[in-house]
């Protein structure tokens, strides 16, 4: 479907998520021809729609971009106009990132590519020129049926996960006795962990710094209901809900981050 939430924040900062209801050919349509052979190198269906949703969504909040990954593995925005390689310059498409376990949690994430035929900074800002060069910094995520992605002209991430996901296997690899203490006791006990893995997922991407651990180097210190709440922009957009406030600290920085859930879908993401 098309864009299925749209979330104006500060900073001229874009929120949005694509809920997953389009089969592959569809989908694939609404992206490039070097996006299609991206996908088409995931072995695993659900992965091609994520890949190809997440670049549809791109595209309908910001038509000009294309995105790559940087050396240290993160997405990057290209913009064709300012004269750099777009997806279509680039041999054999994009590097894409294979599945493989992270050693601190067990848990599946995502390797890290250290191959891009073209330049950017060490943490993966390409350097822009024109009208959308302010939105420079891109996060993304997906799960489940949906497809998230933030534009900022600040370093940005975004995390989502079903608000209901079973972690109570995996909770001792992330959560700390001092974090399960902070949980609020209007959170939903059910919640808690969702909310937790989101935002120390948003905080590895968004610091960019490969090996550090959930559980002992991205620390949650406080968490607290959220005040002051954005509304979706224009009409036909889901109710947001369950607002909170989250101070984490990671590789010596204290950062600020801020989650909702919407239809069942926990959201975390963090700018500056």
């Amino acid at each position: 479907m098309p864009v299925h939430l749209k979330l104006p924040l500060p900073g001229g900062t874009i929120l949005a998520l694509w809920r997953i209801d389009e089969e592959e050919t569809p989908l694939a349509s609404l992206c490039t021809v070097a996006e299609q052979q991206e996908a088409a190198a995931f072995a695993a269906p659900r992965r091609r729609l994520e890949y190809l949703a997440w670049h549809a969504l791109l595209h309908a909040l910001l038509p000009e971009a294309h995105a790559a990954h940087d050396p240290e593995g993160g997405p990057v925005l290209v913009f064709p106009s300012s004269g750099q390689n777009t997806p279509a310059d680039i041999p054999g498409g994009l590097p894409h990132r294979q599945n493989c376990i992270r050693p601190d949690t067990g848990l599946h994430k995502n390797a890290r590519s250290d191959n891009i035929p073209f330049e950017h900074t060490r943490f993966g800002d390409p350097l822009q020129t024109g009208e959308f060069a302010p939105l420079r910094h891109i996060g993304v995520s997906h799960s489940h049926g949906y497809a998230a992605v933030i534009l900022s002209a600040q370093p940005c991430a975004v995390d989502i996960e079903p608000a209901d996901s079973d972690f109570s296997r995996a909770a001792r690899r992330f959560i700390s006795p001092q974090e399960q203490a902070l949980q609020p006791c209007a959170l939903p006990e059910a919640l808690f962990p969702a909310l937790v893995w989101c935002a120390k997922e948003a905080v590895y991407k968004w610091v960019r710094i490969s090996g550090l651990s959930l559980l002992h180097d991205i620390r949650i210190t406080e968490i607290h209901p959220e005040t002051t709440r954005t509304n979706p922009s224009g009409t036909g957009f889901p109710a947001l809900e369950t607002f909170h406030r989250l101070t984490v600290t990671a590789a010596g920085k204290t950062l600020q981050l801020h989650g909702f859930t919407v239809e069942g879908i926990c959201c975390v993401y963090g700018i500056g």
